[in-house]
């Protein structure tokens, strides 16, 4: 996972897969948000 620190409160990535969740919790992530229209794709 490739994550872009934007500032100290918001950084950027590629979707994260759900095995990637836990990891990013422990790196002190507390929020998600997917700009990813519905319909994208199928996964």
């Amino acid at each position: 996972m490739d994550i872009k620190s934007l500032n100290v409160r918001l950084s950027v990535t590629a979707q994260p897969r759900l095995d990637e969740l836990e990891q990013l919790a422990a790196q002190g992530f507390g929020m998600i948000l997917s700009n990813r229209p519905r319909g994208e794709s199928e996964d």
